[in-house]
């Protein structure tokens, strides 16, 4: 029986204030091992600064498995802001990474990025866009061919006070039930879905607080079918939300967010050494702060809870506002649900200027669990984990600077990997060229287990999950 969800998505935005230079490529990553399994869609929803008035002829979408992607155009302001929508239906391979080429002609700043995963769509019906100010981001009417079509929606705030916004949230409408993906509060993105049982228009819509700005959306329509696969048992990320923070002052930063899963894992990476550093998280969930590193050229530190509320309003308490923030918020499904931790360490060391940084060597406790690792340092960034079986979470791009405590998901490295074996792994992270000296660095990681499966030794997924760069 047919099923349209988003089975995953990697949210969010990575160049806050930089360039994705002309001809350049920001990499995207699929945050599950399986990547998206043949017959899913993928959906790539962008956006971006530009003068240019038809945005998707300014863009390519392409994969590593060499899918064709169709881009079409969504709302754009006028002078600055614009965004686009990119679809790859019935994929052809295991795709586990996503290429966003800019072909405009000139530098786009600002890029924000999201990717989901969708089994059982069978075609493309219809797409629409919009662009207005005030609180209510409309996706444009949808005049759907048939009753049941998979509803999509990507919203995002432009100008003055986009960001930080109260709340994102869909609109409720009559046939649909609206799942919301992402809500990225800080950076004023919100992407909602749902099977619409009607063959009536729908204006999709998304509510955003209180704060009058300007927004611009695209939104589309698919065709049900009946292929790919859907969520499966064990642990499972079903999304990974990065959220960018420039200096956060004033402080608290809050991180609002709908939990699809019964995880919540916000690990947090800070650029400048003893500043923005959590002292404090609380929200709706039980959240728990690990023990934090803030050493000489970073901080580093992990936040967990287990989820028994599914709309969480977190607050992070800071030391102070004098610094860049990354979080990566991980929506992880098939936990434990009594106790799902399992390990965590800290651990510093000292870098050189170009080789690889092995910050950890340990097996897993249990084929099945799913351990998450970071690491931070003034000097370069990562752009890979050199173990097969582990999946890189950090975005890349051309132009991205790596030197020294600069925005969002830079100087840095993240990463989960899903266990198919008690063996030995190093968390090898590989680095970019760096221009300055070496510095220290600080890591952390976490284990967590998965809920028992009935029938089953371990996860039923895992004889499907090679190494990725399997088949």
């Amino acid at each position: 029986m047919a099923n349209p969800l988003v089975r995953s998505g990697n949210y969010g935005s990575s160049t806050i204030g930089d360039s994705v230079l002309n001809n350049g490529t920001m990499t995207r990553r699929i945050p599950n091992p399986d990547g998206v399994p043949p017959g899913n869609t993928i959906l790539v929803g962008l956006k971006f600064s530009s003068s240019l008035g038809s945005l998707a002829g300014g863009l390519k979408v392409r994969d590593d498995k060499g899918n064709t992607y169709t881009g079409v155009d969504g709302g754009w302001d006028g002078s600055a802001m614009g965004c686009a929508l990119f679809r790859s239906i019935n994929v052809k391979g295991r795709v586990r990474r996503v290429f966003i080429d800019n072909v405009s002609g000139d530098n786009m700043t600002d890029f924000m990025v999201s990717i989901v995963d969708i089994p059982d769509i069978a075609s493309f019906d219809l797409a629409n866009k919009a662009t207005g100010s005030g609180t209510a981001m409309t996706g444009g009417a949808l005049a759907v061919g048939a009753t049941g079509r998979f509803i999509i929606q990507f919203s995002w705030r432009v100008g003055s006070g986009a960001d930080h916004t109260t709340t994102l949230t869909p609109t409720t409408h009559a046939n649909i039930v609206w799942t919301n993906d992402n809500e990225n509060t800080n950076e004023g993105h919100c992407v909602q879905s749902g099977v619409y049982n009607s063959a009536s228009s729908i204006t999709p819509q998304c509510d955003a607080g209180t704060t009058t700005t300007g927004w611009i959306t695209v939104s589309a329509a698919f065709v049900v079918g009946d292929s790919g696969r859907g969520v499966p048992p064990g642990l499972f990320v079903r999304g990974l939300h990065h959220v960018g923070i420039l200096n956060p002052n004033p402080t608290p930063v809050h991180i609002r967010h709908t939990f699809k899963g019964n995880l919540g894992l916000v690990m947090n990476s800070g650029g400048v050494p003893t500043h923005a550093l959590v002292t404090a998280i609380s929200g709706t969930n039980n959240w728990s702060r690990e023990t934090p590193i803030a050493q000489n050229d970073a901080n580093n530190i992990m936040m967990w809870a287990p989820v028994t509320t599914a709309v969480d309003d977190m607050t992070l308490t800071l030391n102070d506002g004098l610094g860049d923030l990354t979080h990566m918020l991980c929506d992880i499904a098939g936990a434990d649900s009594i106790a799902p931790k399992v390990f965590y360490d800290h651990v510093t060391g000292n870098q050189s200027v170009t080789a690889p940084i092995t910050t950890f060597t340990r097996a897993p406790s249990a084929v099945g669990n799913m351990t998450f690792s970071q690491v931070s340092w003034a000097s370069g960034t990562a752009d890979d984990l050199l173990d097969q079986q582990m999946v890189f979470y950090s975005d890349n791009w051309d132009g991205e600077p790596v030197d020294g405590p600069t925005n969002g998901d830079e100087n840095n490295g993240f990463g989960m990997h899903l266990a198919q074996d008690t063996n030995r792994h190093d968390w090898t992270f590989h680095r970019t060229a760096a221009s300055i000296g070496a510095g220290n660095w600080e890591a952390t990681i976490i284990e967590f287990k998965a809920a028992p499966i009935v029938g089953a030794s371990v996860p039923l997924a895992l004889p499907q999950w090679p190494s990725r760069l399997g088949a």
